[in-house]
């Protein structure tokens, strides 16, 4: 079978680096998902913002224009930016009635209902028997 991880090789075990070397890719490690959740918080609040805007009427909302939702983000002095305009263009195509574009801003903002799966006894004794029918987990 073909080695999916050809570079499994060059990798050295965390426990074969020096106390200096882990410090440093800690520390790596720690400035670069402080970035990843500030851009991630950067994205709530802008989706937040936006959200919080005022509609007089489903006709307006269906008349917003992006170049108008900008000039709302500028008074609220905050420089635009791409990731401003996209989420700005996915809230009016989600009150155009886009369902994804809904969805998106719904998991931006973090409301995104858990998904459950209810197992009963049943249903893992069925399991072990269609295990054992195949001779154990593949």
């Amino acid at each position: 079978m073909a080695n999916h991880y050809p570079n499994l090789d060059n990798l050295i075990p965390f426990s074969e680096r020096s106390l200096e070397e882990r410090r440093e890719l800690g520390s790596k490690g720690g400035k670069n998902s402080g970035e990843v959740r500030r851009r991630k918080r950067s994205m709530r609040e802008t989706c937040d913002i936006v959200l919080a805007m005022p509609i007089k009427s489903l006709e307006e909302a269906e008349l917003i224009d992006i170049a108008d939702m900008k000039s709302f983000v500028e008074a609220k002095g905050k420089n635009v930016t791409v990731q401003d305009v996209m989420i700005l263009r996915q809230v009016q195509l989600a009150l155009a009635g886009s369902h994804r574009s809904f969805e998106f801003i719904r998991d931006t903002v973090g409301e995104k209902p858990k998904e459950r799966i209810e197992t009963s006894t049943e249903t893992l004794d069925r399991l072990d028997e269609v295990l054992a029918n195949i001779g154990g987990v593949v």
